[in-house]
This record gives C-alpha cells, structure tokens and sequence, in this order.
C-alpha cells in the first residue's frame, strides 16, 4: 500500500504522527510473514493487530493462525503429494495495489451500541452570545445562561461481502508446495477483507466530494483563471480563506487537508509556495512544510485509482477521489460537547453465540467473520468466508469542513 499521509508530531489517529494505513501495513507485513513461517505467534501477533486496529476495519478479520486447522485437509487425507502437475512457486506472484486508502483517517469509526439512534447536538449560537451577569433580566432575575438541546439521529446499514474458493483450485494438479493450500486460503481472507474495506472508501469519497453536503459558504469550485494549476491561482489565499470559515468544537480535533495525488503534485512544486522557502533551500513543497505553512495538524494524499469501466469494457482506471480538496476537522474518538465533519457509526456487536455452545459469527469490534468447508459445491468441495459488518457515514457537523471542486483546470483522465 502506498501510504502518503502526514501528521505533526504528537497528531494522527495514535498520537505518534502515524496514520492508520501506515500501521496497519506494518502489522500486516509482520503478521503475514509469521502465518508464512507457520510460527506459533501468528495468531497471538493476529490478535495484536485486531487490538491496535480498533479504530478501521481490519482486512484480515479472520484469524488466519487458524486456518490449517479449518481447511480440515488432514482430516480429508487429501495432500501435495497425493497430486501431481505444474509446480507453483511459494516465494513469488503477482498483485498490484490500487492506491492509497484515506477514508477512515478523514471519517473515523464511532463504536455504538444500537444499530440506528440519537445523539444530543448543541446550537452553535448558544456559544457565541454573551450573558452579563450584572443587571436584571426580563423576567427580574439575573440572566439566564442559555442551554438548548437538540437531537439529531444516525443510522447503519449491513455490509456482507463473501469469498469462495474451490478444493479443486486449491490441489488439482497445481500444488507444489504445502503451503499453498493455506496461502490461497489467506489470499482469499485477505481480498474479501480489502472490498470491504474499498466499499468504505467508495463511500466516504461519495459522501466527501457531494456539494450538497456543505453549505454555500462552505466549498468553493474553482473556475477559469483561478484554478491552482494555473497562474493566477491562489492556494494560500484560498486556503486561508477556507479556515476562516469552518467552526471548531470544544473537544479535541485536528484540521486536516485531504486530496487527491495529481493536485498535490501541483500543490508541492506551486511557485508561490516554494518561493517561501529560503533561496539555499529550493525544492518541491513537503507536506510537513504545507502542514506547517498553514497551521494543519495532517495532510491526506490518496493516490487510488479505481476502474471506471464495465465488467467486459477495456480498463479505464481514475483518480478516485477526483478533482477535488478538502479541509475537515477530524475527531479521532467520539467526544462529548465537540464538533467535527463526520464519523462512520458502526454497531459494535461481538460474537453471534450458534446452537450446542457454538460460535455462529466471530465478532470483533462489529466485524463479524465465519469460515467453513461446503463438501457439496464443486467436485471436492469448496472454502467459504464471509464479512459482515453494519454501519453508516454520517455527517455531523458539516460547517467544520470546506470543499473546493474543479481544483485543476487540466485534472488527468
């Protein structure tokens, strides 16, 4: 995974400066190197890595320590050496990434009890009056401290996403290794993990490039002349203009600016900004000197591309988050009397207990995981793994973010 997220020292989602892909891709790495080893901690590094990703959805959800034992191969008396044909290498194949994923460093997880409810919201002008407390009221008392609660509602919704692979695919005259069973067992745990994981993506991309979902005063498109790939354009002014207007909350927040890599590509090398650089320091804008230049606790370059094209149509790959940038203010938890521009509510439900003491769905942090083996499906039977999971992007406080769209006049198909 290409990562290219910055946060100041002491911001992120873990207080360290690290975001959440960039830890996961490290656990991920450690733990994916002990399932290949067969060690013994693999499972006890899984369960580490369910602990330090709380926060995000987790790829590989199913315990993978495990999976030797629910391939039930053993138990089958079906081996490599029981099969013959083209040797498979263990130590090479061919994947490509499709980019680095921001959505959850913009919209973090809020764990909740129930599948859809309430919360309390305050009136953003019950701050900004100010109650003397010399004088008299209307009513002959001392003036009352205004206090108003509103209520707004959030909702969730299911997610499943199921993976499939046959015993056949698996040993008819492919294994060369005793390995491979369980690695394309792992490669399925892991792919099925991914989509889910990209649908969240897609979403918060739908829900954080919408218009509707800020206020006129709050986005900004771009037109000709002033676009920032152009002469005229002004991105420190526009960005200056932009933390004008958003709001803050009481609690604990971080403003961070979010977009896509060919705008940042002409963010870092702006003559304007680089111009702010002392003349034995040229060079391209880092993101710790825009972060720094503007005041930003973080700064969020995705460069994902998703295919735009049809199932049988010719590839056609996209920026996914388009020609657009942001600036939101992001609260890493939940918090009472805050502001910030949106969580992804998930109900946090754990284990599905089945019949005779069984577990039906292993829960963890509202992702729910189950393995077995259908010996009906396809000639040897076949492995199926499914996700399911419930929750929702909600908008909370939409005036702490700006939107500006159209940001280049000359944005790659």
């Amino acid at each position: 995974m290409a990562t290219k997220v910055y946060y100041r020292k002491g911001a992120g989602p873990y207080g360290t400066g690290e975001s959440h892909a960039q830890r996961y891709a490290s656990l991920q790495r450690e733990v994916l190197a002990l399932c290949e080893r067969g060690d013994p901690k693999a499972k006890a590094s899984l369960d580490g890595l369910y602990d330090s990703m709380r926060g995000m959805l987790a790829r590989h959800t199913g315990k993978l320590g495990d999976l030797a034992e629910r391939m039930a191969l053993g138990q089958r008396d079906v081996g490599p050496s029981d099969v013959q044909g083209v040797p498979i290498l263990s130590n090479l194949s061919l994947a490509y990434s499709s980019g680095a994923l921001i959505g959850t460093e913009l919209l973090p997880f809020a764990p909740v009890d129930q599948i859809s409810g309430s919360y309390t919201s305050y009136p953003r002008r019950d701050r900004m009056q100010v109650v003397r407390g010399e004088g008299r009221g209307r009513r002959g008392h001392a003036n009352e401290v205004p206090l108003n609660e509103q209520e707004a509602t959030y909702t969730t919704v299911s997610h499943t996403h199921k993976g499939h692979v046959g015993l056949d695919a698996v040993i008819a005259g492919r294994i060369a290794q005793k390995r491979a069973p369980m690695d394309r067992l792992a490669r399925m745990v892991d792919t099925v993990g991914y989509h889910h994981q990209l649908e969240h993506e897609a979403k918060a991309i739908e829900t954080l490039t919408d218009t509707a979902n800020f206020g006129a005063d709050y986005r900004l498109a771009l037109t000709s002349g002033i676009h920032w790939d152009e002469a005229d354009g002004e991105i420190a002014k526009n960005v200056d203009d932009a933390r004008q207007v958003i709001w803050d909350g009481e609690g604990s927040t971080e403003l961070i600016f979010a977009t896509s890599l060919p705008i940042w590509q002409v963010i870092r090398r702006n003559t304007g900004l680089v111009g702010l650089k002392s003349a034995s320091d040229r060079g391209f804008f880092t993101m710790q000197e825009f972060a720094e230049t503007f005041e930003l606790d973080g700064v969020a370059v995705s460069d994902l591309r998703l295919d735009a094209a049809n199932i049988g149509q010719t590839e056609d790959p996209q920026f996914a988050w388009g020609n657009n940038a942001m600036l939101l203010r992001v609260s890493r938890t939940p918090q009472q009397m805050n502001a910030s521009w949106g969580f992804t509510f998930r109900w946090n439900a754990n284990d599905i207990p089945g019949g005779n003491g069984e577990t039906l769905m292993n829960g963890r942090n509202g992702v729910f995981t189950r393995m077995w083996f259908d010996p009906d499906h396809d000639p040897f039977g076949a492995f199926r793994y499914k996700m399911a999971d419930y929750w929702g992007i909600n908008i909370v406080a939409a005036d702490t973010g700006f939107l500006w769209t159209s940001v280049l006049a000359d944005f790659p198909s």
